[in-house]
């Protein structure tokens, strides 16, 4: 758990940078006091990188259980085409190549 120290709005001012500072350094959430209210200073955690992100994604519980055509097949299209009211055999008359996977 992180701890956090409380200090008054007139500590805050006249040692704001140095507040500021040690917040970075440490993590350790900084409690203001003003008129009898509690307000939080805290750091915004690093966002994920591109390649954490993947990771994430790809945990074998998400893949157990599924058929690999469903993930490499994912039709994308599907929920644009009840938007715009066109049935599938309707898209894939007009678009004869759009299910069809691009040659390697």
């Amino acid at each position: 758990m992180v701890r956090s120290y409380v200090i008054t709005a007139s500590k805050l001012r006249q040692d704001v940078y140095k507040i500021l500072d040690h917040l970075i350094e440490t993590g350790e959430p900084v409690l203001i006091m003003r008129k009898g209210v509690k307000l939080k200073i805290v750091k915004e955690p690093e966002p994920m990188s591109k390649l954490d992100r993947l990771k994430a994604m790809a945990t074998p519980e998400i893949w157990i259980g599924r058929d690999p055509e469903d993930i490499f097949h994912y039709d994308n299209m599907k929920e644009w085409r009840e938007e715009w009211g066109i049935s599938d055999e309707e898209w894939f008359a007009r678009y004869p190549d759009a299910g069809r996977i691009p040659p390697r």
